[in-house]
């Protein structure tokens, strides 16, 4: 069909209209379903169980105080473990299924920190989608890298 003809005349055409689809599909509909509007989206690609992410939060400045994450899985399912941002806290365990959504509100990144561990288990590809909403100001009022 069209999408495999574009594909093969350009992996980065066919990158660019897939993130397209996201944005435009996927994005709506979580928006919908959050009641909050986002302006970037972050996609992680996960090839096997033996591909994770350490303990964590997306506490990033340019998001602000008080943000929603909405993070969207596809395909292999995954543990995703989260626990409050504190010595000797304990760790709440959520199956990602395909298809599922989890969102971290409010203060959720400034309270507890998450991961995705590796895992023995054959599991397939995974992708991730993490909905944000980046405030310009913020953005541009970050200290810039010293220069050598």
């Amino acid at each position: 069909g069209l999408a495999a003809a574009i594909a093969a005349a350009n992996p980065a055409t066919a990158a660019s209209a897939a993130v397209a689809i996201v944005q435009r599909n996927i994005r709506e509909k979580v928006e919908k379903e959050t009641k909050q509007r986002f302006n970037s989206l972050l996609i992680n690609y996960y090839e096997s169980g033996q591909n994770s992410v350490n303990w964590h939060n997306d506490d990033d400045p340019w998001l602000g105080e008080n943000f929603m994450v909405p993070s969207l899985s596809f395909g292999g399912e995954r543990n995703f473990l989260i626990k409050e941002n504190k010595k000797g806290a304990k760790s709440e365990k959520i199956l990602l299924k395909h298809g599922s959504m989890i969102v971290m509100k409010e203060m959720t990144q400034k309270s507890h920190i998450h991961s995705v561990p590796k895992t023995k288990q054959n599991i397939g590809p995974r992708i991730n989608l993490t909905f944000r909403n980046v405030v310009p100001e913020l953005v541009f009022k970050q200290p810039k890298p010293a220069v050598e």
